[in-house]
């Protein structure tokens, strides 16, 4: 008989009241109620219950559920057993697992109970609002209570974890309920501009890490964002106000062969007060360990519930093989600069990562990104590039059925390249599922319901992702288009503006624009934004920016359609240029039959634009013809 349920056995029914949160548990009867609610609990979800609250804010992992509850022996049903569990639990307390208040997931390690848990008999004496019990009222109920000295010291425990962790919170919370940080890249001190990559890897990693911690509690920013400040000459304050975040940590890393120096310093951005500070001197193969340290301590600072310290329950590294590693940090550096020739490299990188060790999920998943950005640069074709990125993510997915990374990965391809949409948002859910605080899946996420015609959840995605990263010109940009495709152009002009802000010449940003000024019959500022385009385009080639004179606003507009579209057909023979883009530009100058041939040839190609052609503005004046509903026919969206 597993542990556990001998344990509960042998307990008094005098500890089997427990204050949960809003609720009572009765670990008897199997009951939890408040006020006259009650649900009763099947035995095997309420011993599950009883093994978290046995530990309350700390991790249990999923080996010792299985052990305690399923028995050390029994592995078959173990995976969707404690799925429904854990399933059946949230849905007594009415807790949600994107943004928990009882029952949190950390992903590929087990679950954590993030409410406050006391003694039933405590919550009477004191009534309804939960308090921190002096010591003397503590003993007076443990003489009210018949019961062992070391059922004693367990219940004093949870009281004094609910009362810390609930004391300490509110001290740190911002007006939103949500500490928000951001980890600046770390300085490299190694003198080395070779080594950068490492000490940028470092502090990506740690905010993914941090992001694990609590993100119901804990908001970090996104890495595209933090790395606008590397070498800023921008002040805390400066930063946290620009951010929105209420701390900054900051550090700096020297490497010297297989040893590195490793800083690091928490600072409240109000008044740049330093929280926490240490060093640590570590080999380069401890990379993980340190990182696992790192955020405990960061976690502890902002009082939020630490991990447990155990070597049992530390950070999971993704490879156990250094070199891999190393390689893989190489690749993410690489891919952050998101250039075509960053990804090409990136690519190569990441290809000895998992030649080095096969089984690093992580670096599957990146591939497969690699993989996915192509066509947008226009390096290979969708037909060429999409296969290969779903392969690396459901091999990804086959080593780690819970990375949020390799979720994400294979639903921007079942999304973009499938034509899936019920399966791009059943993988975009499940990382967010694992792991909230990824800003990407937000985005990728956002583009799924947009294509549905389910514009306020898209855009409710997309200010979540720019939530986590407000710096990021792609973020902002796509968020623009969202609320052109949702025809809400005076906002899609604003977030776009935004994208701006942060690349003044994001051309992506300027073309929504002026599609914006286009469908509100704004046709002078279109022509702007049209020249705005070529401007950008010679500053880029070193070229003269074309004249776009012409006796009135439309064919100014018109005359620079053609030229783009000039420039599309010079480009194609030697790179993947999206036919649904000149499509719309055929839109421009009314040639609708072209328009459509472009549309079924865009078809043929998979192209990636394609799934928006159900919401895109720019396409109504087609959707009376025969032809294309026919066409539309032929697409095969699910």
């Amino acid at each position: 008989m597993p542990q556990l349920e001998v344990r509960m056995r042998e307990r008094q029914d005098s500890e089997q009241l427990m204050q949960i949160g809003e609720f009572v548990v009765d670990f008897v009867s199997g009951e939890i109620r408040r006020g006259r609610e009650c649900v009763r609990l099947k035995p095997q979800v309420c011993r599950v219950l009883s093994l978290l609250a046995e530990k309350p804010g700390r991790i249990v992992l999923r080996d010792e559920i299985q052990r305690e509850v399923w028995g050390g022996d029994t592995f078959v049903d173990f995976e969707r057993g404690l799925n429904s569990c854990i399933k059946q639990i949230r849905a007594a307390f009415g807790d949600e697992p994107d943004a928990p208040n009882y029952i949190e997931t950390i992903p590929r390690r087990g679950y954590r109970l993030i409410a406050p848990v006391e003694p039933a008999a405590l919550v009477a004496e004191e009534g309804p609002e939960l308090c921190v019990p002096h010591q003397s009222l503590a003993s007076q109920v443990v003489n009210q209570l018949s019961i062992s000295r070391p059922v004693i010291r367990a219940l004093l425990a949870i009281v004094a974890i609910a009362g810390i962790t609930l004391g300490v919170s509110r001290e740190h919370r911002s007006a939103t309920g949500k500490i928000r940080i951001v980890v600046l890249p770390f300085d490299n001190l190694s003198h080395d501009p070779e080594q950068e990559f490492f000490s940028d890897g470092l502090a990506e990693e740690m905010i993914t890490e941090l992001g694990r911690v609590s993100p119901q509690r804990l908001g970090v920013i996104a890495q595209t964002s933090s790395a606008r400040y590397k070498r800023t000459g921008k002040s805390i304050s400066e930063i946290g106000k620009e951010l929105n975040v209420d701390y900054v940590l900051e550090g700096s890393v020297r490497r010297d062969g297989k040893q590195m120096h490793v800083t690091s310093q928490l600072i409240k951005a109000a008044d740049q007060t330093q929280v926490w500070a240490e060093s640590y001197d570590r080999p380069v193969n401890d990379t993980f360990v340190l990182e696992s340290e790192l955020t405990d301590h960061v976690a502890n600072a902002l009082a939020l519930n630490p991990r447990a310290t155990s070597a049992e329950v530390r950070l999971i590294p993704a490879t156990q093989n250094s070199e891999a590693h190393e390689e893989y940090l190489r690749g993410r550096y690489e891919l952050n600069r998101m250039t075509p020739e960053g990804i090409l490299k990136a690519r190569a990188h990441l290809e000895k990562a998992v030649g080095l060790d096969p089984k690093f999920a992580l670096a599957y998943a990146a591939l497969s990104d690699t993989y996915s950005l192509e066509p947008w640069w226009g390096n290979l074709t969708p037909r060429e590039a999409s296969p290969h990125a779903k392969a690396m993510a459901e091999q990804a997915l086959r080593l780690d059925k819970e990375s949020a990374e390799a979720h994400s990965a294979l639903g921007v391809v079942r999304f973009y390249y499938d034509w899936d949409f019920r399966g791009a948002e059943r993988e975009f859910e499940r990382a967010i599922q694992l792991q909230p605080g990824l800003a990407i899946a937000h985005y990728w996420y956002a583009g799924v319901l947009s294509a549905e015609g389910r514009h306020p959840e898209a855009i409710a995605a997309i200010q979540r992702a720019q939530e986590l990263d407000p710096l990021s010109p792609v973020i902002n940009a796509d968020a623009g288009w969202y609320y052109f495709y949702a025809r809400r152009y005076d906002e899609a002009v604003r977030e776009c503006q935004r994208a701006l802000e942060a690349d003044p010449q994001f051309g992506f940003a300027v073309s929504c624009i002026l599609a914006s000024h286009r469908q509100q019959h704004n046709y002078q500022a279109a022509l702007a934004d049209a020249k705005q385009l070529m401007e950008m385009r010679a500053t880029r080639t070193g070229e003269p920016a074309p004249s776009l004179a012409a006796p009135d606003v439309q064919s100014g507009l018109r005359s620079a359609a053609g030229i783009w579209l000039q420039r599309l057909n010079k480009l194609s023979p030697h790179t993947y240029i999206s036919l649904y883009q000149v499509a719309a530009l055929r839109m421009w100058l009314d040639d609708k039959d072209q328009a459509l041939a472009d549309l079924n040839r865009a078809r043929e190609q998979r192209d990636l634009l394609m799934v928006f052609v159900d919401v895109d503005p720019r396409m109504d004046s087609l959707r009376s013809d025969p032809r294309f509903a026919s066409f539309r026919t032929g697409l095969h969206f699910r």
